[in-house]
């Protein structure tokens, strides 16, 4: 295959605005197609596609492309030689590649895809932790997390139904497909805008994965209810929830980021979402809440190492103690938001990362503390990368 060298050197400056500067490659992806809309959808994809996969396997690559470092000049090159050659390109001239290279990155290519952590493009730790947390499993999660992801959406009933989503979609060229097991979600089936949809516009629906919504349908929520969303973020479990309840009872959504409850009203607002109330989280605004609710969803920032399918450049921003750092937050929002469940209600406590002791030891731990044996454990659910989209 042979493209334009312009789309070469772009995707290597891509790659050094992500690993450099620190940009994320699902801001940095778009930034540079919306800086460059002369090029066609086939370009388009070719630079979406070899960049999220080149930072997905950035250490199997490195690996492969170790003896290019006297004729390719930036480890930004080199991670797309490695790439190019794996996917067998035509090679830019311009990168100076001789037959005996050629050899070496193919061999090294072999070699390193026998190591799991190298195949698989994780640093040694993580690959050492997960094994020890998950066993056997760790294998079979670490090639899901390394699938792309595909797009879903939640169906917004407050607006519309599925069936006339789908139809509205379809008249914008965008196909969707039912999720099984999520009778709101629906998968794009192209890579369409969706965002640009007027279904979008009009608050139809919200980009949400299927397991992003299950947590959503765990809390259960009624209309009348009142619940709290203790760590809302931008809100997309805020306004499943306030459609379960159809507009009837109260949601207190709370962050300590003030920027992400500036969103979820903004989100709110298209959605037609009127039970809504945001507030910056803090341990004086716990307390006006004591016993307070029916049910406290609790979706603890973590690891996130249960999205790398979607953003897999988390995965080399990740550090043991980070990872220390935040177990120790989880207790700590375990305590504090469960003292606003009234008796009788539920908590739900939710991550979006694969590792046990982000969620099993957490839940066992508070359960064992003195105010977390008020409480009995009656459903805890995994959703495995294996085993969701």
């Amino acid at each position: 295959m042979r493209l334009h060298p312009n789309l070469h050197r772009a995707v290597i400056q891509a790659l050094g605005t992500i690993f450099e500067q620190g940009e994320l490659a699902d801001k940095a992806v778009p930034n540079l197609l919306r800086s460059n809309r002369q090029w066609g959808s086939k370009d388009r994809r070719f630079l979406a596609n070899s960049i999220y996969e080149i930072v997905r396997y950035k250490r199997l690559y490195a690996y492969a492309a170790a003896s290019a470092s006297t004729e390719v000049s930036t480890d930004w090159e080199k991670l797309f030689l490695a790439w190019a050659v794996d996917h067998e390109m035509d090679l830019p001239d311009w990168l100076g590649v001789t037959p005996t290279l050629l050899k070496k990155i193919n061999e090294r290519l072999d070699q390193g895809r026998m190591d799991r952590a190298i195949r698989e493009s994780v640093p040694d730790w993580i690959d050492e932790l997960g094994s020890h947390e998950l066993g056997e499993k760790w294998e079979r999660e670490l090639n899901a997390l390394n699938q792309p992801a595909q797009v879903v959406i939640r169906t917004n009933t407050l607006k519309t139904t599925p069936e006339k989503l789908q139809l509205a979609l379809v008249k914008e060229r965008i196909e969707t497909s039912p999720v099984e097991g999520y009778p709101l979600a629906l998968a794009i089936q192209n890579r369409g805008r969706v965002t640009q949809a007027k279904a979008f516009r009009e608050g139809w629906f919200e980009i949400q994965d299927p397991s992003s919504q299950a947590v959503g349908l765990v809390v259960g929520a009624e209309p009348g209810m009142k619940v709290v969303d203790a760590c809302a973020g931008a809100g997309g479990k805020t306004l499943q929830m306030a459609a379960m309840m159809e507009n009837k009872g109260e949601i207190v959504a709370l962050d300590i980021l003030s920027g992400k409850l500036q969103e979820l009203r903004k989100r709110a607002q298209r959605n037609g979402v009127q039970i809504v109330q945001t507030e910056e989280a803090s341990p004086e605004l716990i307390g006006r809440y004591q016993e307070w609710a029916d049910a406290v969803l609790i979706d603890a920032p973590c690891s996130g190492s249960g999205t790398w399918r979607r953003k897999a450049d988390a995965k080399w921003k990740l550090t043991s103690e980070f990872l220390s750092q935040i177990q120790k937050t989880q207790a700590a929002l375990l305590e504090s938001n469960s003292t606003m469940v009234k008796p009788g209600g539920i908590l739900v406590y939710a991550t979006c990362s694969v590792f046990p002791s982000e969620n099993h030891h957490q839940i066992r731990t508070f359960l064992d503390s003195v105010h977390g044996a008020e409480f009995e454990l009656q459903q805890e659910r995994y959703l495995l990368p294996s085993e969701c989209g």
